[in-house]
């Protein structure tokens, strides 16, 4: 496991202590590229076990297919939905199944990513909180923060962060 998914010694451990665990990773690796996997043993280890833990079921007895979580994975790491998202759909998948790209579409829960679109928001957020504003140019600069959970909440979550910080910052210095 180490060497085909570039996962850590530890992770490698943890996850061969349950051969189901062990046999589903790698079901659900198969074809990634060491980024991706390294992403879904991150997943798996966290959130997938957590899941586990507090249903009481196996990795066997949830509904979700390998395949399935390798494609919530891949939807991540290609930027089509944020962390959140991703958060957001596991434990459903984990309980029900279901084609992640699929679910993604039909609820409409793609990142946006289109920069037009979140210029739109960072301004729109800008104008209405003066108050942050000023005290960012007074030198609070963690007042950008606030501004990044305002395009969060007007963008339902859609937005990437990672986006915004450096929008958001060239912005506030050009007032």
């Amino acid at each position: 496991m180490i060497e085909d998914y570039g996962i850590a010694e530890y992770d490698a451990d943890v996850l061969s202590q349950h051969k189901a665990n062990a046999d589903y990773f790698e079901a659900a690796a198969k074809g990634l590229d060491k980024k991706v996997a390294k992403q879904l043993c991150n997943l798996f280890m966290s959130d997938v076990m957590a899941l586990m833990n507090a249903s009481g079921k196996t990795i066997g007895e949830c509904a979700m297919k390998p395949v399935e979580l390798a494609a919530l994975v891949k939807l991540s790491a290609a930027g089509t939905i944020n962390g959140p998202t991703l958060k957001e759909l596991l434990p459903e998948i984990f309980e029900k199944g279901g084609d992640p790209e699929a679910i993604v579409k039909e609820r409409g829960l793609g990142a946006v990513s289109d920069m037009s679109a979140l210029e739109a928001f960072v301004d729109q957020a800008i104008a209405a909180n003066p108050g942050p504003v000023a005290d960012f140019k007074a030198g609070k600069k963690a007042a950008a923060g606030f501004f990044v959970g305002q395009v969060m909440k007007l963008s339902k979550g859609k937005a990437d962060p990672k986006v915004l910080g450096p929008m958001i910052a060239k912005k506030l210095a050009e007032i």
